[in-house]
């Protein structure tokens, strides 16, 4: 009996009819998406961190849902952590931060920012679930911040450099509320963290 060799290509055809490869036209059913709040809210999206012993001022806090794009529904049990890029040498961040935590049966994480200074650039924070990619924002503020770095406390320098900001507009390091000028509702968010302060180091992580 003669046996006819089929071309390569004539076999690869059909490897989706043999069922031996995967159907490049099957829906996709399943991809996560986050909502992360306020920061969604500013007309100028940033990540804002309080250096705090204990829990930081409400500003400090991000809420950070997960749902699936496609259904509709919060994701549970998804592994959540704020990155920041290495280029953000000038943070600083308290020893005890913990920034990462697992949504919960709403595709909730509340995440407290620990973290001064200011570092802005193209997506210099991200946030990431359980692997892949859920945001990313191109500043990062903190009332912790004398002109040069993050130390860890709010106390008279980043006061001084508050001061030289107020009134002034441009989404800068000293607009704390994203709404593109430092204006009193700024000098408000400022004075919630004033004196707060923690054990930490600085440098990027």
């Amino acid at each position: 009996m003669m046996r006819v060799a089929l071309p390569l290509a004539v076999l690869l055809c059909a490897l989706p009819v043999l069922g031996l490869a995967e159907d490049a036209s099957a829906e996709r059913t399943w991809w996560p998406v986050a909502t992360v709040m306020p920061v969604n809210d500013f007309d100028y999206p940033r990540i804002i961190g309080v250096p705090s012993e204990g829990d930081g001022p409400p500003m400090s806090t991000i809420d950070v849902y997960v749902e699936n794009y496609y259904s509709g529904y919060p994701i549970p049990d998804m592994y959540v952590t704020v990155e920041f890029d290495a280029s953000c040498t000038g943070l600083c961040f308290c020893d005890d931060a913990q920034l990462s935590g697992v949504t919960d049966d709403t595709g909730h994480v509340l995440i407290d920012i620990k973290v001064g200074g200011c570092c802005e650039g193209t997506g210099v924070v991200r946030i990431i679930g359980n692997g892949v990619l859920l945001a990313q924002y191109d500043m990062f503020v903190s009332p912790d911040f004398d002109q040069m770095y993050g130390s860890c406390d709010v106390l008279l320098p980043d006061f001084i450099t508050f001061g030289s900001a107020f009134g002034g507009s441009g989404a800068g390091c000293s607009d704390f509320t994203g709404d593109g000028q430092t204006d009193i509702s700024d000098f408000i968010a400022f004075g919630s963290a004033w004196g707060r302060e923690c054990a930490g180091s600085t440098g990027a992580r």
